[in-house]
């Protein structure tokens, strides 16, 4: 087949020189477009072609190579099955956790919302009201992404008052499912790497009726530290226990 005759039989305009060219080129492609989709519509079954068109003078190859689709793979982690569900975790949670500093070691409050995003998959972000993080304004806020493995909770964390923090997250869901503990990840320089412990204790939702949080203060970080580390494993923390002026 010349090039005029390929260029008029597949609805592309005759080419003048025998080289093809890339206008001819495109018309290959649209030829090989056609017979990919021939093929599927006489077998009915969901094949990948690999097609393969070599230019030559005057001629034109196709080769239809049938081969399987590509399976995605899971991560690691989706591998692991989750004997809960994300649904179980969300709403609101007191949290606390201790981190170094120029100056020691320094205490971080927050209220973190959970977020359900699948079965598995959760975000969480601790802001309403405003965290109380001691020896830094504005205090650290932190946006979370996780999922459940398992009875273990392992994510990721980013501060985002700042652009510099982030790390890992990895929290056991303990027996009742008010309380949340374990560890997370962090840096103080660009070459150490901090593991500090991390808990969670859920609120009660009936101490949450009629308030807004934006307008509610925490109580001191280590006021909160020291209610956290001896609040048992069953039970929910109410509000009052965390906000001044109560």
């Amino acid at each position: 087949m010349t090039d005029q005759h390929f260029s008029t039989s597949f609805g592309c305009p005759p080419g003048e020189d025998p080289v093809p060219s890339r206008f001819t080129a495109t018309c290959r492609a649209r030829l090989g477009l056609k017979i990919g989709s021939a093929a599927h519509r006489t077998s009915g079954l969901p094949l990948v072609w690999a097609r393969a068109l070599i230019p030559v003078p005057n001629r034109i190859v196709v080769s239809l190579i049938p081969r399987a689709p590509s399976a995605t793979r899971r991560s690691l982690l989706e591998s692991v099955p989750h004997t809960l569900s994300a649904d179980i975790l969300a709403g609101l949670w007191v949290t606390c956790y201790e981190f170094n500093s120029d100056g020691g070691i320094g205490r971080h409050a927050d209220i973190s919302r959970i977020t359900p995003q699948s079965s598995r998959r959760v975000t969480a972000k601790n802001y309403p009201p405003d965290p109380r993080t001691q020896g830094h304004v504005p205090s650290f806020r932190n946006e979370i992404e996780a999922q459940l493995a398992n009875r273990h909770l392992i994510g990721h964390w980013r501060n985002i008052s700042d652009t510099r923090y982030f790390g890992s997250i990895h929290l056991a869901v303990l027996p009742g499912e008010a309380v949340m503990q374990g560890y997370y990840t962090g840096f103080s320089t660009d070459i150490e790497v901090d593991a500090m412990r991390w808990k969670w204790v859920r609120l009660d939702p009936a101490s949450l009726s009629g308030v807004e949080l934006a307008q509610v203060v925490l109580k001191e970080p280590d006021v909160i530290y020291a209610l956290l580390e001896h609040s048992a494993h069953e039970a929910p923390l109410t509000l009052g226990a965390v906000v001044e002026g109560t």
